[in-house]
């Protein structure tokens, strides 16, 4: 297993949509801005965090192949991290690599994460 981080192609949106339109995968992130499935909120949604320049955001890779993606923004003045793994992939240490990946490229601290209760 070798999992890379890389910067978001638009190319990688029809991925993108369709990973966030998996309803289980769906219930395990701490919060999604819009109903699975709902492209135009996706579009809109993605528009908006591509162009944020405090928004970082890459598309994670395991051997080569679309495994997900990792992303860091602010919440309120503070730095967060989160990850989106395929279902499949789940249990393989992909989102472990991905956040190893993510703090040798994020040099500020603290960081913060939120977890589905």
């Amino acid at each position: 297993m070798t999992v890379s981080l890389r910067e978001v192609r638009d190319g990688d949106l029809e991925a993108l949509f369709e990973l966030e339109s998996d309803v289980a995968g769906s219930d395990m992130i701490a919060f999604l801005p819009r109903e699975p499935g709902d492209r135009a909120a996706f579009d809109a949604h993605w528009a908006r965090i591509r162009s944020d320049p405090e928004s970082l955001i890459w598309i994670i890779e395991d051997d080569g192949r679309f495994a997900g993606y990792a992303l860091s923004f602010l919440m309120e003045g503070e730095r967060q991290i989160g990850y989106w793994i395929v279902q499949q992939l789940w249990g393989r240490g992909i989102a472990t690599a991905a956040v190893d990946r993510m703090l040798e490229l994020i040099p500020e601290r603290p960081l913060w994460a939120s977890t589905v209760d």
